[in-house]
Parts: C-alpha cells; structure tokens; sequence
C-alpha cells in the first residue's frame, strides 16, 4: 500500500483563515505575511487522496480541484477561481526562418498570460495612498503561478485629464490611472521599475495585449504585459494592466541579454523619446531625453546614429549590411514599423497625432 506524501498548498483568499480541505479533513494552512491574503502549507496527502479545495473562515469552494498523482506544490490558487492556469492561443510566427524571431530577452512568469498574477499593497501608507494620490513608500506582495514576492516600494500615481472620445451620437468622457511601481534595485525579474495602468478606451483590458503579443509574432522587441488583481489592504482596488517601463534601464537589460548571461558593462543608457524624436542628420534632438540622474551620459550618440543613417548608401547591400550589423537593427525598426501602420498605432514613432490619416473615409472632417 502506497504511503502518505507531502504537498505543498498555497492560495489567495480574503478571510481571517484558511485551510485546505482534503477527504473531509481540513488541513490549516499559514499566512507567511500576516497582512497579505496569501496562505500556504505542507500536508501529509492521504495516498488515495485525488481532490481538495480550500477553505476561506470556514467556507469550502463550492467545487473541488483535481490533486495529480504527481503533484507536489500546487501552483498560486485563487480562492473561489476554479481555473488557475488557462493557455492563451498564440499568434503564428510570421516568419518561417526561426531567424525571424526575437528570442533575445528572458520571459518572466508574472508575464505568463495563462496565469492572472495578485497585487497587493498593504500598511497605513497604502491605505493614505489610494485616498490622496501622494508618492509613498509601501509594502506589496506579488503572487505569480510559482512565486509570491515582498517587497517595499515607492509608488506614485498618474491622474491624466480627462479625455472626450467623440463618436457620430456622444461624446464619451474617460480617464486613466497609472501607478508607477519602483523597486531597490533590480530585484523585479531584473527590472527596477514596473507600471500598473488601466486603459481607458478598453474597458476588456486586450489592446494592449493584443498589440504586444503581435509584435512579438513579428519578431519584434516588446515590453511584457499582463493583467493583474490588485488590491490594497486586502480590498479591491481593480484589474489593471501589470506592465514594463520601456525606459527602465533593468529591462532594457532583460530585453536584449536576459537569456545570454553576460551584459555590457555599463550598459548604454536609454533614451526617454518624445514628440519630435527624429533621425534627422542635423537635429534639434531635445526629444531624446536622458532621465537617469545617476549617470553623466547625454543623448550625444543619437546625432551620430542620424548623420550615418542619412548618409547610408540604400543601393549598396554591403552597406546596408554593415549598418544593420555596427549601428542599427534594420530588420526590428522595420517590423515595428509596419506594425505601427497596420494598427493604426497613431502615438509612437510613425507620427505622433496622425491617427486621422489612417481613419477610414465615413469619418467625416478627417483628412
């Protein structure tokens, strides 16, 4: 007869305790973080045993989850959500040359969009946050398929204006809300700055998404994206979108050397770009903005970079190719490029504000 084994359980749920119920015996389980909604713990499994659920003050899910044979940590449940991992369909490759895809960066499972991470403030900082708006600095656990992370923060928070979407019959009026999230360093799966934001015109939360998974069909650089529970103080704050800082130094990092090991030291700063960031040969370039206090360098590179585009020879294929190989990735500009265009992608490099030229003809008073 096959002996008892240890499983490791663990869950989300919103209650004083929890427990972990298994052939009619409740197992309790612990919270390692008293202020968190996050439960976890070791149980003797009955060699028989084939289901469990959890138990939230003494209320059992209302379904049970199947416990494989050769389970031994489940993975970060959400109390009530029967489905904790779901694939999502990807897009097929547009190249068939694997030559075509971007598989330089690392691919972090907070990102994994089979799974819906929880993000969680909590403390009197938090809780004055959600009220005032003001920066703080606060505790938040995140809770990823495999891992649950704590760590202190500062957080700030961006209230835009409030913008008109104007269709044939109304005029609708949105907002959005993006909470900057910063680290002590690159300790968030190399970065050191992620974003949590809403969007606005999309109340389903897939734009975004949608665009990035594109890009990287295309065999574009991306940032990650994925949704996110949040909550602070163990009450809802929303779903919102859990997203990179392009301008991070960390992920750039992860980006281009995250599965290669070695990374340049130091590794050339990024550039914040604005309206008006063009490779034209002789500026202005008050666009390319360097915003890491920390380091001496200016955006000096980026006329370089415009006067040997401006003087490359297109004609000749041994010039492109050593441009491509010392200055520039042709190929990744390109994809990017045309995925803008395709999208309608009318506030990124193409044309900051031209998304009317791309409008479809019955949109009156559109060029």
């Amino acid at each position: 007869m096959a002996s008892a084994r240890p499983v490791t359980f663990a869950v989300v749920g919103f209650g004083q305790e929890a427990a972990v119920r298994i052939g009619g015996t409740s197992y309790p389980l612990e919270a390692p973080w008293p202020a968190d909604p996050y439960y976890n713990g070791t149980v003797e499994v009955p060699a028989d045993a084939k289901t469990y659920n959890y138990v939230i003050d003494g209320k059992p899910e209302p379904f049970d989850r199947v416990l494989g044979d050769d389970v031994a940590k489940t993975l970060n449940e959400f109390y009530g959500r029967e489905i904790t991992y779901q694939p999502m369909p990807q897009f097929n490759s547009a190249f068939s040359d694997k030559n075509g895809a971007w598989t330089r960066s690392s691919r972090a499972e907070i990102f994994d969009g089979g799974y819906i991470p929880t993000v969680h403030f909590s403390g009197a900082n938090a809780e004055n946050y959600i009220v005032t708006a003001e920066d703080a600095t606060v505790d938040v656990l995140f809770v990823g398929p495999t891992e649950a992370v704590k760590y202190e923060v500062h957080i700030s928070r961006r209230d835009e204006n409030k913008k008109e979407l104007r269709g044939r019959a109304s005029v609708l009026l949105t907002q959005s809300a993006q909470l900057k999230v910063e680290f002590n360093g690159e300790v968030f799966y190399g970065r050191s700055t992620i974003k949590l934001r809403n969007s606005e015109p999309d109340a389903t939360l897939m734009r975004e998404q949608l665009y990035v998974e594109m890009l990287r069909a295309a065999g574009a650089p991306t940032i990650e994206t994925n949704k996110a529970r949040v909550y602070y103080n163990k009450k809802a704050y929303g779903l919102l979108e859990l997203q990179d800082q392009a301008n991070n130094e960390g992920f750039i990092a992860e980006l281009f050397y995250g599965n290669r090991g070695q990374r340049p030291d130091p590794l050339g700063v990024p550039l914040d770009c604005s309206t008006g960031a063009d490779f034209t040969p002789n500026g202005p370039y008050d666009a390319f903005q360097q915003k890491n206090e920390e380091r001496s360098e200016t955006n000096s590179r980026v006329a370089l970079l415009s006067k040997a585009l401006a003087g490359l020879d297109v004609t000749s294929e041994a010039a492109i190719a050593e441009f491509n190989k010392s200055s520039f990735d042709i190929d990744s500009f390109f994809k990017a490029m045309a995925m803008e265009y395709l999208a309608g992608h009318w506030d990124s490099y193409c044309e900051c504000g031209r998304w009317p030229d791309r409008s479809p003809p019955f949109a009156r008073g559109y060029s």
